[in-house]
């Protein structure tokens, strides 16, 4: 099997057409209707199981 390839020395450029971002006042009317839940216990929630 061959080695993996060193991404810094053949890594190409990849353009794409993205579409334009939402005007700020569309991404912010978006962002309030969002709901939030309420803070609770994390119980059993483990770093050691979930590393970031």
């Amino acid at each position: 099997m061959a080695a993996p390839a060193d991404h810094a020395t053949t890594a190409t450029t990849v353009r794409r057409n993205l579409p334009e971002p939402p005007p700020a006042d569309v991404v912010r009317k978006e962002l309030d209707d969002l709901t939030v839940a309420a803070p609770h216990p994390m119980t059993g929630y483990s770093h050691a199981k979930f590393t970031h």
